[in-house]
This record gives C-alpha cells, sequence and structure tokens, in this order.
C-alpha cells in the first residue's frame, strides 16, 4: 500500500525531481488524444519519498503547479497529461518552453528503439523492476465519477513506478542528448499544433464519385479486385500467369489492360475504404476541423505519427485530390519541403566526393546520377528512360536496393539492373564503402546511430537487418532533421509573438495555415529554421521549395 496524502503538494526544489500523472473519468471514446471527460485526480510524488500527494479538485491545480513550476517534471506519455491539463488554464503549468520535463516513455524510445516494440509504463516496470502492474482499475476510470480506495492506489502506483523507472534508465548512463535538444522539445511543437480544416462538402463528393468508379470499374471486370483468388483465376483466363497478386508484383505488369484495371478498381477501392464518407463522420469535428493524435516519436528512427487519423498517409501522387479538400483555415497553406533529403544525407553519411559536388553544384540527383552513371552530360530530367533508370537507382541505393529490386522498379532484365549497379558503385564508391561500413558496425554492435546521436537497434535475425543498417541513420537523421527544423519554427514564433502555424509534419515537408498578415515573416522564419536544422550536416547545401496556395496541393 502506498501512503497517499490528500493535500496540495509541497514546494518543489529547483531540478527537483518530481512525478505527476493524472487520471480523468468519463474517457470511454477510446479518443485519448481529445481533452475529454472530467478530472480524477492529480497525483505527485517527489523523488526519495515513499507517499503520494493526490488532489481531486480542478480548483487546487493552480497552487499545485505553482508549487511544483521549479521541479523537473517526470511523467509517462507527458503529452497525454499535458493536452488534458491544458483545459484548466494557469500561468505556472506551461511558462516557457524551457520547462524541463522527463517523459520515461520517451527516453525508453531514445533509449531502444528497435530493440523493444512496446513501451508502455507497465512494459518498463516488467523490464527494469520485475514488477507486474495489473491495468483492470484502468477501465473502471471510464464509467466511475468518484475514486475508490483501489482507483486511488491505482494512480498513486504509476507515480512512484515512474520515478523508478527513471532512476533505472539514468543507472544505464547513456547519452541523453538527442531527447533533451529534439524529442522533448516536440512535446511542446505537437501541443501547440493547429487542427486541419477540410472541405466536406467536396470530400464528401469525391467520395461518392470514387465509389461509382468502383463498381463501374470492377462490374467491367466481373471479378473482386481484393480478393486474390479471383484475381488470379481471372488473369489465368486472359493467359495472364503473375507468382502473386500482390499489388507490388501487379505494378510490375502495368501497361496490360486487365492489370491497369484491376489496379485501377483497387486504387478506388482503397480511396472508398480509407477515405470515404465515414472517414469525415468520423474524424470531422466542429468547425470542419481534424485533430490527429500525433505523436513525438513511434517507429525505431525516431518519426514521428498521426493516427485518429492518419494524416501522413493521405494520397499524394496516385489520387492527389485529396491534397485539395485540406484548405486553410486561415489564409493560406504554406507547405515548403526540402529537395531530396535523404539523398543529400547519405552524401553527408558517405562523404562521397560525386554526390557532395552534385549538391554544391545544386543539381537534381537523380539526373546528376543518371548523367554519371552513362557518361552523358547532355542528359536532362525526363528526356528519356535512362533519366528513370538513374533516378530509381539513386532512391532505391540508400535502402540496399539489389539488382532484383532495381529491375522490379525500372523493367530492366536482373543482368542489366546489375551492370546499372556496378556503374553506381564505380562512379560513387564511398557509397559502397558507407554502406560496408553500416553493416559492419550492425554486426559488432547491433545498433547503428543518426548524425544527431540517436541509436537505432537492428533486429540481426530479420533478413532485412543489412538494408536497416544501411538506411536507418539516413532515415532517422532525416527525422531529426525535420523535427529540429519545426523545434526552430516554433521557438521563433514564440520569441516574435507570431501565431503558431504547424498543422502536419508528413516527412520531409511540414504543412502550415498561416494568417495573410504573418505569411512574410513566417516564409524568413521557415527559411532560418532549414538553415539552423541544415548545420546538422556541415558542407551539405540543403535546398526547399516553397510551395503554398488556397489548399495543400499548394498550386504556387
Amino acid at each position: 500500500m502506498i501512503t497517499i496524502r490528500n493535500e496540495i503538494p509541497r514546494i518543489a526544489l529547483p531540478g527537483e525531481a518530481v512525478a505527476l500523472d493524472i487520471e480523468m473519468f468519463g474517457q470511454e471514446d477510446k479518443k485519448l488524444h481529445r481533452p475529454t471527460g472530467t478530472f480524477a485526480c492529480l497525483s505527485v510524488q517527489f523523488e526519495g519519498e515513499d507517499y503520494a500527494y493526490q488532489i481531486y479538485d480542478t480548483g487546487q491545480l493552480p497552487e499545485a503547479f505553482t508549487n511544483l513550476k521549479d521541479g523537473l517534471w517526470v511523467l509517462h506519455n507527458a503529452i497525454y497529461d499535458f493536452r488534458q491539463l491544458r483545459r484548466w488554464e494557469n500561468k505556472y503549468l506551461f511558462p516557457a518552453e524551457t520547462r524541463p520535463v522527463y517523459d520515461t516513455m520517451l527516453v525508453e524510445k531514445v533509449l531502444w528503439g528497435g530493440y523493444y516494440d512496446s513501451f508502455g509504463l507497465n512494459d518498463l516496470a516488467r523490464r527494469y523492476l520485475d514488477m507486474y502492474m495489473e491495468k483492470e482499475t484502468r477501465e473502471q476510470f471510464e464509467l466511475a465519477t468518484e475514486m475508490t480506495e483501489e482507483m486511488k492506489q491505482y494512480a498513486a502506483l504509476d507515480v512512484t513506478v515512474t520515478l523508478a523507472v527513471r532512476r533505472a534508465q539514468l543507472a544505464l548512463d547513456r547519452d541523453l542528448t538527442v531527447y533533451w535538444d529534439i524529442d522533448m522539445p516536440m512535446i511542446w511543437v505537437l501541443l501547440d499544433m493547429l487542427p486541419v480544416h477540410v472541405d466536406v462538402e467536396k470530400w464528401g463528393a469525391e467520395a461518392l464519385k470514387f465509389e461509382e468508379l468502383a463498381k463501374e470499374v470492377e462490374g467491367s471486370l466481373g471479378v473482386n479486385v481484393m480478393s486474390w483468388v479471383q484475381v488470379k483465376e481471372f488473369l489465368h483466363k486472359h493467359g495472364i500467369d503473375v507468382p502473386s497478386t500482390g499489388q507490388e508484383i501487379l505494378e510490375e505488369y502495368e501497361g496490360n489492360e486487365y492489370i491497369d484495371k484491376i489496379l485501377e478498381a483497387r486504387m478506388y477501392r482503397t480511396a472508398v475504404s480509407k477515405y470515404g464518407r465515414k472517414w469525415i463522420e468520423k474524424f470531422v469535428e466542429e468547425g470542419d476541423l481534424v485533430y490527429a493524435d500525433w505523436k513525438p516519436t513511434t517507429a525505431e528512427t525516431g518519426r514521428m505519427s498521426a493516427s485518429n487519423p492518419p494524416l501522413q498517409g493521405i494520397p499524394a501522387k496516385k489520387l492527389p485530390i485529396y491534397r485539395t479538400f485540406f484548405t486553410p483555415n486561415n489564409d493560406i497553406m504554406f507547405a515548403p519541403d526540402i529537395s531530396q533529403q535523404e539523398p543529400r544525407i547519405l552524401g553527408y553519411l558517405s562523404k562521397d566526393a560525386g554526390l557532395l559536388k552534385a549538391f554544391v553544384d545544386n543539381e537534381s540527383i537523380h539526373v546528376y546520377v543518371a548523367r554519371e552513371i552513362y557518361d552523358d552530360p547532355t542528359l536532362e530530367k525526363g528526356e528519356d528512360v535512362r533519366y528513370k533508370y538513374g533516378k530509381a537507382i539513386s532512391l532505391g541505393i540508400g535502402y540496399g536496393l539489389t539488382a532484383e529490386g532495381i529491375a522490379r522498379k525500372t523493367g530492366l532484365s536482373v543482368d542489366e539492373s546489375t551492370k546499372l549497379r556496378m556503374k553506381y558503385f564505380k562512379r560513387f564508391p564511398d557509397v559502397e564503402n558507407y554502406m560496408l561500413r553500416m553493416r559492419t558496425l550492425a554486426l559488432r554492435r547491433e545498433y547503428v546511430e543518426t548524425v544527431a546521436g540517436r541509436r537505432i537497434w537492428l533486429n540481426m535475425y530479420n533478413y532485412q537487418w543489412e538494408n536497416n543498417s544501411v538506411n536507418s541513420p539516413i532515415q532517422g537523421s532525416a527525422v531529426d532533421f525535420t523535427k529540429t527544423w519545426g523545434i526552430g519554427i516554433w521557438r521563433a514564433c514564440k520569441k516574435e509573438g507570431i501565431p503558431f502555424p504547424i498543422c502536419m509534419f508528413v516527412h520531409d515537408e511540414i504543412v502550415m495555415d498561416v494568417k495573410q498578415e504573418y505569411f512574410e515573416a513566417i516564409k524568413r522564419i521557415n527559411a532560418e529554421a532549414i538553415a539552423k536544422a541544415a548545420e546538422m550536416f556541415p558542407g551539405i547545401p540543403f535546398t526547399f521549395d516553397e510551395n503554398y496556395g488556397d489548399d495543400w496541393s499548394c498550386h504556387h
């Protein structure tokens, strides 16, 4: 049993570790990222003390946070608690970006990203403390309106365990710079993000249109295009035998009238399933606004994610019309994206003189690679099929693309693809050296690192470990770049008193909803933030496209 004091916590000493955790009643709808339900309690425990404070009245929150303002706040999944606590405004809750927060969940992902795939507090308790935390009591909060003794103990245990986990993490004596410099500030960035506005009328009309097109195209084939059995039988009947009816395999046969129709019908059916009228009903709130559940770190490479809904998966190439449905709630959609971000990072990591020359000369890397491997200085973008081959290998080499992979991407034979790959490495030998170096390091350490020092553990029993050892430092460094870029925009807006405009992060692109009066200032702030993030990669010039307009497709 944990001793609980039903009183406002004492004053925290400067830098003193203090664990916080809130519980809420009535969140049975499972949209935990939306501040719904009613306040149950705030639990607080100081490092070194064997009792917890609990308060049950929101009227006591201002005094509680006044007392705690100088401490080092320790939470597990802080962004959840902060989203809820922002409903009870007081000047001490979030006084400045420098508010120190130790989030045991995010720290664990820095320590063990890729090694473990579960990061709940119960997982960490089992991992570090060899204890089981029951979660059945958690369900009682959904329907309850008052705290039982069992629920109070459950809430108090959370702060006790959070402090114990922190002690165990710190005992590992690992460098947490990437957490303090990048992942922790991202908590505040995501908390301040705007919702995204959608044109519900146009979205609904297009959803109906896709429903009709899916029926029309599928009806003309007379086959359920989502059934691999029916598709395989249908293709065999028309003299087309394929090893699989998977999407990637069928895409290799594009140009065949039957396969093209199957792919088209699948595209429409997928659009109806993922982005039909139910999407509007489920995710759009008052004012035609969508509030996604943004998380600072999800994948082992440190990537952010958005769920409920997954905004980062909105189709950009096959169904670009969906981007036109995302419109400004203010005045202008501004969506700058970094030009060839990952190839530039490959150039930095490999230090290959040929690649570096392309970036210093402000060349398109895909054109440059095509020219070099074909020894044709006159070749330009889109000039002939050689550019397509150059682009495929330029994009794929950092992912460990094999000759077979190049063949699938280009339609060349495996022999031709092998020669193409050999030409690439002959022209860019230090890229191959980088790949060999990463694989050797991975074999020895079982992890690789980003430029910022983020450790990415590899599963050496996964046949993809060699490719992951090469690509993870590239992708992870790109993630650290994009986060640092977003943090730079956030800090500058705070400093200059400009409304923070970011509403989406989509890998190498940041989407902003900007008021007209601040547009020029935001363009300047964005350019400065990109330049600052690029300092992570000395000697590599990063360029970006300034895309803006009256919807996310950004016509300018």
